[in-house]
């Protein structure tokens, strides 16, 4: 600023404040804190000004619509750029479920998880020196009320949401399902192979999540938050909880059973539940669960009677995911042998 004209420097100042205090939120604050109709000019140019944008979004979306959909149904698929298509291989049906889920990645949540917790990252490690005018409240709340070790299990959660729902990534109904089953039963597929593609297509949705947990513990141990033995413990916990929610995931899969309720019960239900037990009796009958587990794992060493959790819940996984493995194919044969007739019928 001080390198510019006096007029310059003005209208970059007047443009800073204005971005600062006419954007949604800053006029929803000053809606709240003044009167109504000392507000409503600033309220009245913020619509008027979204009502265009999205006009505009419109019109160009609404032009665009036809030629997206013979782009898909009809033109050939156009290499873009000098990268190299990834080789089918000898596994086939992995490379088919890589496609599928990275057709629609849903990176935005990504970028805005790994955004803050790259922040929060930083901020931790920095401590006092952390710059003021860069925000520090909200960390501070951050830090007052799930903390860094309960950022990082939600991020563990988000990335096992891929391996609880597992039967969209194949097909969404009944009819599609049936259509699938009926050219993959008649090839040499084994349960395996099922296996390794879900897991494929799981890992690839939910490996950012992890990654920015992971990013998250080691700013604590490097903060002097955690010691080098509860980072080792809280990584172990957390690809624990994905190996269990993927093979229960999985299992429903394999019976055919639409996941919806599963994914919500251990996606939802289990963080709920955790909270609810640290809350009334602490976080020694919170452990109990896969969530607690994780949270308790970057908070505390483990004791000797907290150490048999992990070992039953990992105990619990290999013996659900032998059991499917092994009946598999079998389930697969069954369920399209009850349902074969539905897509005749529909």
């Amino acid at each position: 600023m001080d390198f510019l004209p006096v007029e310059a420097g003005a209208v970059v100042v007047r443009g800073f404040t204005v971005l600062h205090t006419h954007n949604p939120f800053g006029i929803l604050r000053y809606w709240l804190e003044n009167d109504c109709l000392a507000a409503w000019e600033r309220v009245a140019g913020m619509q008027i000004a979204a009502t265009l944008v999205l006009i505009l979004l419109l019109a160009r979306a609404a032009g665009r619509l036809q030629g997206h959909f013979h782009e898909l149904h009809y033109q050939p698929i156009a290499r873009v750029g000098n990268a190299d298509w990834p080789r089918v291989g000898d596994r086939p049906l992995r490379w088919w479920a890589l496609q599928r889920v990275s057709r629609y990645s849903g990176a935005i949540n990504l970028y805005l998880a790994g955004g803050f917790g790259l922040l929060y990252a930083f901020y931790t490690v920095a401590g006092p020196y952390w710059p003021s005018w860069l925000g520090q409240r909200v960390f501070q709340i951050c830090d007052a009320t799930c903390g860094l070790a309960g950022l990082a299990t939600g991020l563990v959660l988000l990335a096992a949401v891929p391996a609880a729902f597992q039967y969209g990534l194949w097909d969404a109904n009944t009819q599609d399902r049936c259509r699938r089953l009926e050219l993959l039963l008649l090839t040499r597929l084994e349960p395996r192979d099922y296996w390794d593609a879900a897991a494929a297509a799981a890992w690839r949705r939910g490996r950012g999540y992890f990654g920015v947990a992971i990013l998250l513990w080691a700013a604590a141990a490097l903060a002097g938050r955690m010691t080098v033995e509860q980072l080792a413990a809280a990584l172990a916990t957390g690809v624990l909880l994905w190996a269990c929610y993927f093979v229960l995931g999985f299992r429903a899969f394999a019976r055919g059973q639409q996941a919806n309720g599963l994914g919500l019960l251990l996606t939802l239900g289990l963080p709920l539940g955790t909270y609810a037990l640290y809350r009334l009796s602490g976080p020694r009958l919170a452990a109990l669960l896969p969530p607690g587990l994780v949270y308790g794992a970057s908070q505390a060493p483990f004791s000797v009677h907290e150490i048999a959790s992990p070992f039953v819940l990992a105990l619990g996984t290999l013996l659900i995911a032998w059991h499917t493995l092994s009946h598999c194919d079998a389930q697969l044969r069954r369920w399209y042998d009850a349902h074969h007739g539905h897509k005749v019928m529909t």
